[in-house]
């Protein structure tokens, strides 16, 4: 594990890759694949995958912080080389909280957003209280995992890599979620994770969030829990924001009078819709007001 994998010669990294992999050195295998690719190298998907389960086993014993570059470049390469890679989508979750910003990770959302099991089994992990036999550690880091990709979702199902919708798998795809929960008997509110993850809706062809296709869908389904994840998905994908000390509520009045407006269009036709736009017009308002109280305050100290 100590090699100087960047001293070695050109002509001999592949036959290296192979020795480190044989010996079971995988954060070194991963730092000569990185740096083979950073000098325009060819490298093989099956070696690359088996470098970073590699790592996904040693990560359970030590932290190995220095890697997190080489292995998002890796999972990078991936995507664009082997995208329908069979062990993908399970080293993107795996390594999920492992990598800066959780990317990429578009292999992951994809898979997820195809199969209606797999969903299910993400959301249920929050939930389960048999560890079968699973050490209490290691089911703690795994719901940490599951919430953390529920949280940080990126992808609609049914999203087209051209931007478009295909409205008819996204509605399969919420329709079959919701048949597996339901014949499960579950009592926990999967519907809000739905409408959380259809709040990663784009805009619809009208320029106004969500997009027409989850829109159809709220009307249909006229589930109160489902707009309240939407409404919540909505508002924990703003992440953070930056303003002068006397700014205000600036930002959060403009969000509001989006909003406002946007409901009053698509209240016609998808009222359902317009009601969470309206709600989320009524949270920001509040949230301005506090901005603006909280302006005046630093004023009066001047």
């Amino acid at each position: 594990e100590n090699a100087d994998v960047v001293s070695i010669k050109d002509g001999e990294r592949g036959e290296a890759v192979e020795r480190l992999l044989e010996h079971g050195c995988a954060s070194q295998t991963i730092r000569l694949l990185s740096w083979m690719l950073h000098n325009g190298q060819k490298l093989v998907a099956g070696q690359v995958v088996e470098a970073l389960s590699g790592l996904i086993q040693l990560l359970g014993q030590k932290a190995c912080p220095n890697l997190r570059y080489p292995v998002a470049k890796l999972l990078t390469w991936l995507e664009q080389e082997e995208p329908e890679h069979r062990e993908l989508p399970m080293l993107e979750f795996q390594l999920f909280d492992y990598v800066f910003n959780h990317e990429p990770a578009n292999a992951l959302y994809k898979s997820l957003g195809n199969s209606c099991d797999s969903f299910a089994h993400v959301v249920q992990c929050l939930f389960s209280a048999d560890g079968n036999g699973v050490p209490k550690e290691s089911r703690s880091a795994l719901k940490q995992r599951c919430l953390s990709v529920l949280y940080h979702w990126q992808r609609l199902p049914g999203l087209r890599d051209d931007g478009t919708i295909d409205g008819e798998h996204l509605a399969e795809w919420v329709s079959g979620v919701r048949t597996r929960f339901s014949a499960e008997g579950c009592e926990r509110d999967y519907d809000g994770h739905i409408g959380e993850v259809l709040a990663s809706s784009p805009d619809g062809k009208d320029g106004m969030w969500p997009a027409e296709e989850v829109r159809d869908i709220l009307e249909s389904l006229r589930n109160p829990k489902l707009e309240a994840g939407l409404f919540r998905g909505r508002l924990n994908r703003r992440g953070m924001t930056i303003r002068g000390i006397f700014d205000g509520g600036t930002q959060e009045a403009s969000l509001s009078a989006r909003y406002r407006e946007d409901a009053r269009r698509m209240s016609a036709q998808w009222p359902r819709a317009a009601a969470v736009l309206n709600s989320l017009a009524e949270d920001y308002e509040r949230e301005a007001l506090r901005e603006d109280t909280e302006a005046e305050q630093w004023g009066d100290q001047d």
